[in-house]
This record gives C-alpha cells, sequence and structure tokens, in this order.
C-alpha cells in the first residue's frame, strides 16, 4: 500500500499555529491595555476674566422730616439767657506791676483790666492782657474837682475844645493797643459836662468801643451820653477799695453779693492794691458766693464788634 502525503496535516497544522499566534498577541494586547495607569486629565482653561462694575455709591440718606410748625398762636421760644446775677470785675490803674497782673489772671473769673495810657508798662500789659482773652479797656484820665490831682500825666479837660477832646483821647486810646472800651480815671469834674463828654463818646463809637461810668461823682452824666451818642455803655456798682484796709474790701465783696441778689447785673470796681488782691484770692477760694462771673463785654446790649487786636 502506497504511504499517505503529509503536507495537507502540515499545512493545516501551520494554519493553526498562526491562529494561535495571533489569539495569543490579541490577548497580551488587551492585558497590556487593561492594566495601564489611567491618564491625568488636564484642566480646562480658565475662562476668561469678566470685567467687574465698580460697587454703586451708597444712596445718601434722605434728609430728617421738616419740623412741624409750632401751633397757631406760639412763638418759636428763643433762646435763654444765663440764669441767675452776673458779676463783672475791673481793676484800674494797670500798668505798673506784672506781678499783680499775673495774680488777677490766676482768679477763677473774667477780670477785666483799664490800663492808664502814660502808665510804663501800658503797650506790654495791653499785649499780655488782650493774649489773654481779658478785656482791656483805656484808663482815661479825666479833670477832677480838685486840680492838685492832676499830676504826673496828661488829663481831658474841660476847658478844651471838642477837636482838642479828640485828639488827646486819640493818642490817650492809641497808647492801649487791643482795648475794646474806656472808662474814666477820677473826673468828678468831667464826666459832669456833656459838652466836653460828647465829643469824647462820638470817637468811641467811631472806634467800635464800649464805656464804663466809674460814677466818681453822683451827678455823672457819662453813661447817659454815651447812650445818647450810640455807645454802649455801663456804670459802676461797687467801689472795693475806696477804703483800702483789708477789712472795708471784705464788706465790699459781701456788698457784691448783697446786690447780686437783688438785680440781674452788678459792676465792681477795684485796684490792684495789696489788701484787695489778697481779700480777692480769699473770696475766690471760699466760692465767691457762688455768683457767675462775666467780662464787661458779655454785659452790654448790643455788644461791641471791635475785635482784639494787641
Amino acid at each position: 500500500m502506497a504511504e499517505a502525503d503529509p503536507r495537507p496535516s502540515s499545512t493545516l497544522g501551520r494554519l493553526w499555529a498562526l491562529l494561535g499566534a495571533v489569539l495569543a498577541g490579541l490577548a497580551a494586547a488587551i492585558a497590556y491595555v487593561a492594566f495601564l495607569p489611567p491618564t491625568e486629565e488636564a484642566p480646562p482653561p480658565d475662562p476668561p476674566p469678566v470685567a467687574t462694575p465698580p460697587p454703586a455709591p451708597e444712596p445718601a440718606p434722605a434728609p430728617p422730616p421738616p419740623a412741624e410748625p409750632p401751633p397757631a398762636g406760639l412763638a418759636t421760644p428763643e433762646p435763654s439767657a444765663p440764669a441767675g446775677p452776673r458779676v463783672a470785675l475791673l481793676i484800674d490803674d494797670i500798668g505798673y506791676s506784672r506781678a499783680s497782673r499775673d495774680r488777677l489772671l490766676a482768679l477763677p473769673a473774667p477780670i477785666a483790666f483799664a490800663i492808664l495810657p502814660e502808665a510804663p508798662q501800658a503797650r506790654a500789659a495791653a499785649h499780655q492782657l488782650a493774649a489773654a482773652g481779658r478785656d482791656v479797656l483805656a484808663h482815661l484820665p479825666c479833670e477832677p474837682k480838685r486840680a492838685s490831682l492832676m499830676a504826673g500825666m496828661r488829663f481831658l479837660t474841660v476847658d478844651l475844645g471838642p477837636a482838642a477832646v479828640t485828639a488827646r483821647a486819640t493818642e490817650m486810646l492809641d497808647a492801649v493797643p487791643g482795648a475794646v472800651g474806656a472808662n474814666n480815671h477820677m473826673g468828678s469834674r468831667f464826666t459832669t459836662e456833656p459838652r466836653v463828654l460828647e465829643p469824647l463818646m462820638r470817637l468811641l463809637r467811631q472806634r467800635g468801643l464800649f464805656f464804663v461810668d466809674s460814677r466818681t461823682v453822683s451827678g455823672s452824666r457819662a453813661a447817659a451820653t454815651a447812650r445818647q451818642v450810640g455807645v454802649p455803655a455801663l456804670a459802676r456798682d461797687v467801689f472795693l477799695d475806696d477804703d483800702p484796709s483789708r477789712e472795708a474790701v471784705d464788706r465790699q465783696l459781701a456788698e457784691i453779693e448783697r446786690r447780686a441778689a437783688k438785680q440781674p447785673v452788678v459792676l465792681a470796681i477795684g485796684h490792684p492794691k495789696p489788701a484787695t488782691l489778697d481779700a480777692l484770692a480769699h473770696w475766690f477760694a471760699s466760692g465767691a458766693g457762688g455768683l457767675t462771673f462775666a467780662a464787661p463785654s458779655e454785659l452790654l446790649d448790643p455788644r461791641p464788634q471791635t475785635a482784639r487786636q494787641p
């Protein structure tokens, strides 16, 4: 019997072998892909920036509702005036002692100062006191009844004509820079004569000053003439040291308290004498009767408008 041809069998075997190799390769590829680490996803690109509009301004607060008008027949109340009496203290004959001025400035009251125009420290005192915010007055020497008292300085006298009164008083006022008012030194004769008082008061009105009548004589016409001309004026109520003893000054301080119980405004005048300074210091240390103190310019109606310009 003839031997069988082996080629078909070998061809089939090669096909199966090739198929197995392909299947094996496919399986390996699948396994490789299955076990690969996952790829990190790139973050999405940032969105383009959007322009933010500025915040809108806050609305203005609504205005308060208008005040309701007062009921018919009722007037709107005026600001109330200070309650109780007020006392003004004026110290004359200033311009000789810085120490006495300093003692007076240390007291707890708006003490005013009248400076003699020809005193050796007149200008220095005016600058010091105006800078301290005090009322500064020019203490104008005026003719007394006793001519022998007119020594050491020039006086306003009754024999002067209106132009001479104006010229001399102008020089006196100019010697006290920053003065907001004037008062008379002596003057028991001059202050009784409207003929010479009128040109003086017109000058004060032109300069925006007020006047304090020291009332060195009972018949003084100075305050009345000032008001007639249109100058705000006050008149002295109490002299502190006509008698310069300490006991007398203490009595006059008590007189201030008595008058303050009866009248709304009290103006007292004193001098920088040792007993006066001591009595004032003791009076304020003990409470000064609980009184309210004011500068003379605060007691005027209307008040002068001249600014303090030393």
